[in-house]
């Protein structure tokens, strides 16, 4: 675990210069894998003869479904039995049930085994024990290894995509883009920008230059929101009043936003100055505010996590 909280994989370095990400070693993946199928496996094989038992045995009436696809696999066997390939033909062709393959999957079990329902029955064992053998091989096979952890910092991530040190840790299995840093700073700024109108609907925000000053001079507001197009002198007059609070001390302030993004988020036209308000959905809001700022710089003020505790202490940040 890194200085900001995201989990690193071992041997993967943090520090200015060095490879941003790491991939498990060969021997290691191959043992592991090794290991797992042989626990996957011994747990298939002990709940296919658990399942075989109780299928061998006499439940009396067959429910509908297992019977129809029984009948229909029955008839396919008896006629190539009769060398009837008219009637092999017009077998499948009536068929409306669905898979409609288990009649064809039937049929050489019907051949070797009898046809019975208990045959038909086995069947479905062997395809339930076949089926989640197939996902678990899929599953190794399109995410092998533990994959590829890295600081969240736009700076490591945009030097992991240079060198290829994700594709390497991901085996190959995925194409990185070249403007992934971008992406992901786009998408957390659409997390923060979504729990502040969630906030909004929950009264927690309040939007405005007078509004914003009653909230601080009530003491209910806990972190400033002002547009990039902001002008200066308001700016300043709001972190005047700030100082002027019954507890003067520095709350998070955040203006990374346009105008027009805060205008979609509190549904309302011509936010320059906002402020929220002490609650769940605001703690949630500088939460993501804080995600965001840690992965843009290098050298972020970690206060703001404690004031989203003291804001919402059950967060669990």
């Amino acid at each position: 675990m890194n200085r900001a909280g995201t989990p690193v994989a071992p041997g993967t370095p943090t520090a200015p210069g060095a490879p941003a990400a790491s991939a498990m070693r060969p021997a290691t993946n191959r043992a592991a894998s090794r290991l797992g199928w042989l626990a996957f496996a011994t747990l298939a094989i002990a709940a296919v003869i658990q399942l075989w038992r109780i299928a061998g045995a006499d439940h009396g009436v067959p429910l509908w479904d297992p019977a129809e696809h029984g009948v229909a696999g029955v008839a396919l066997a008896e006629a190539l039995e009769r060398g009837d390939l008219i009637g092999f033909l017009l077998g499948i062709n009536r068929q409306v049930l669905w898979p409609f393959a288990h009649s064809l999957m039937l049929l050489p079990w019907s051949l070797l085994l009898g046809s019975d329902y208990i045959t038909a029955a086995r069947l479905s064992v062997v395809l339930f024990a076949g089926t989640v053998m197939a996902l678990f091989a899929a599953g190794l096979g399109l995410h092998p290894g533990r994959g590829a952890w890295v600081t969240a910092k736009r700076d490591v991530l945009a030097q992991a995509v240079r060198r290829g040190a994700l594709q390497r840790a991901l085996g190959g299995h995925a194409t990185v883009p070249t403007d992934l840093p971008a992406v992901t700073e786009r998408l957390l700024e659409k997390a923060v920008l979504a729990a502040l109108a969630i906030a909004h609907k929950a009264g927690q925000v309040a939007a405005g230059y007078a509004k914003v000053n009653d909230a601080l001079a009530s003491g209910a507001g806990v972190a400033l929101i002002h547009a990039r197009e902001a002008a200066a002198d308001g700016v300043r007059k709001i972190a005047a009043a700030t100082q002027r609070r019954a507890e003067a001390t520095p709350i998070a302030t955040i203006g990374t936003f346009a105008s027009a993004e805060l205008d979609l988020a509190l549904a309302r036209p011509n936010v320059i100055h906002a402020a929220l308000l002490s609650g769940h959905a605001s703690a949630a809001v500088l939460a993501r505010w804080h995600s965001l700022d840690r992965f843009r710089n290098d050298n972020v003020d970690e206060r703001g996590d404690e004031e989203a505790r003291t804001i919402d202490p059950a967060l669990g940040l």
